[in-house]
């Protein structure tokens, strides 16, 4: 066990940490990393992954020859203390994985003032909103147009949803650290990196890449061996690709070894749903006093966006995840 102490504080002004625990040994050939809580408040699903996964081992008798695995806990602490999917500077740290500041999408200029309206959450304020955002949906011809200048990424606008940064933070630093560290020795790297959020409720989707194998045949082994569904996170056919990404980051640096990273991605809500709840707590947060009801109300919501109090969705999520573990443990070293 090893705990990383980062300059962020808490609500209460303690003392934040990313924790590791490791079972690795120097024989290793495969190292399986699982992450949980690169956006902040996806981490409770993340964390229950985690345990389980140190219960199944425990209760199975442990790893697979060759192989190692390391569970970096709450990888953006503060988000994960303070209710938010962002780090301490409004910055999405899963768009703050680049080598140099990316260009924004140059719809979402045009978008922010109605994502988020300098003043604190109310009915009316939502209202115009909602009014703004079927007006763009129909000159847009749907959501999915509408969500991609938004979903990929902004490095302009500070106080915006999705910004990148305008400089690599702290929790990205640590956590590319973390898997240098742990992935040096190791001639496979396994990187599981779970969230919250799209998809089908209580279902994992699979995103990311690969350097296995032929590329054109990446999709169909992963998904065949893990049978969920597999999205090759940087194809054209996409909805939207990210920018500044924790995937991009590791295709780059782990490309001398064989790797595999994987976005488990558990639905919970409606996409509109868990927008509305981003973009009002986005909101509340820079605009709104922090011992208001509207702000504590957005914190709630947020929270059950992306961690839903169901225990019948918490349970089947937890499972999903750790499929994708134990399948991932019966790849060969």
């Amino acid at each position: 066990m090893e705990s990383h102490q980062v300059s962020a504080l808490g609500p209460a002004g303690e003392a934040l940490s990313v924790d590791v625990a490791s079972i690795t040994s120097a024989a290793d050939e495969h190292t399986i990393i699982l992450c949980s809580g690169v956006h902040g408040i996806e981490g409770f699903i993340g964390a229950s992954v985690q345990i389980q996964t140190l219960q199944m081992l425990a209760n199975t008798g442990g790893l697979p020859e060759k192989t190692g695995i390391v569970m970096i806990h709450a990888a953006n602490p503060w988000g994960f203390a303070h209710l938010r999917r962002v780090n301490e500077h409004n910055v999405d740290v899963n768009r703050n994985f680049y080598s140099a500041v990316p260009q924004s999408h140059p719809g979402y200029a045009g978008l922010d003032s109605v994502i988020n309206p300098p003043k604190a959450p109310d009915p009316r304020g939502d209202f115009k909103y909602w009014m703004n955002a079927a007006k763009l949906i129909a000159q847009n011809r749907g959501v999915a147009k509408l969500f991609k200048p938004i979903a990929e990424g902004q490095y302009d606008f500070p106080q915006g949803v999705f910004f990148g940064g305008k400089q690599v933070s702290e929790s990205c630093t640590l956590l590319k650290d973390l898997v240098l560290e742990y992935s040096s020795k190791a001639k496979r790297v396994s990187i599981l990196d779970v969230h919250s959020g799209l998809g089908p409720k209580a279902t994992a989707s699979l995103i990311g890449n690969s350097n296995i194998g032929l590329q054109e045949g990446q999709l169909e082994w992963i998904s065949d061996h893990y049978a969920q569904p597999f999205y090759i996170d940087s194809t054209t056919t996409n909805a939207y690709n990210a920018n500044g990404t924790f995937s991009q980051w590791c295709s780059r640096t782990l490309s001398d070894k064989e790797f595999m990273y994987l976005c488990i991605e558990i639905g919970t809500v409606n996409p509109i749903k868990l927008f509305s709840a981003l973009r009002r707590e986005n909101q509340a947060h820079h605009w709104a006093d922090g011992d208001s009801a509207v702000y504590r109300k957005t914190k709630l919501a947020l929270l059950n966006a992306f961690a839903p109090k169901s225990q019948a969705w918490r349970d089947k999520s937890t499972d999903q995840g750790l499929h994708v573990v134990r399948k991932t443990l019966e790849l060969p070293a």
